[in-house]
């Protein structure tokens, strides 16, 4: 007789309980993403502060303008945004009675066709 995660039932409790960490594609994209706008917001940085030297302003000047351009290139709230969207997301689904255990898979869920269940 077995007990514990070693019997079917305690596979699935673990894998509930424990899932294994995944990395989506999507994720991966968009770090990728960020990292591109970093590189541009860098290029912008280096060109601005060249030319506000260059153009003998302040030094209080040059702060903010280099600044500015760091923010208008990599949005600061764009992180923000996304966990809002996958939590509204969690929220719609449990408002329909679908239990979600990880909001990564909502990404994923939406691009099945078909599902079947066993029972």
């Amino acid at each position: 007789m077995r007990t514990g995660f070693a019997t079917m039932k305690g596979r699935l409790v673990r894998s509930l309980l424990f899932p294994k960490p995944e990395n989506f594609q999507f994720y991966r994209d968009s770090m990728k993403f960020i990292a591109v706008m970093i590189g541009f917001a860098t290029l912008a940085f280096l060109l601005t502060l060249h030319s506000m030297i260059k153009a003998e302003a302040s030094t209080l000047d040059i702060i903010f303008k280099s600044l500015d351009i760091i923010t208008i290139a990599v949005p600061p709230a764009l992180a923000t945004c996304m966990s809002i969207g996958a939590e509204i997301a969690t929220e719609r689904l449990e408002n329909q009675q679908i239990i979600t255990k990880s909001q990564n898979k909502i990404n994923v869920a939406g691009r099945i066709d078909v599902m079947c269940f066993d029972k």
